[in-house]
């Protein structure tokens, strides 16, 4: 077994995590936005309507 190639496989994990954990976070931000919104009485836009359909 080649030692020097696990290296770069733990390394490609943990960029893998970074991307989930970053799109954990914009996701994160879009429910609290549209949470808002929804609190305010406001109506959403047909974008923000699509996004919760996606993530229900």
């Amino acid at each position: 077994m080649n030692v020097k190639s696990v290296q770069p496989v733990s390394d490609y994990f943990k960029a893998m995590q970074q991307c989930k954990d970053a799109r954990a976070t914009k996701d994160q931000s879009s429910l609290a936005s549209i949470r808002n919104m929804l609190m305010l009485g406001k109506k959403l836009r047909t974008d923000e309507m699509d996004y919760l359909q996606q993530h229900d």
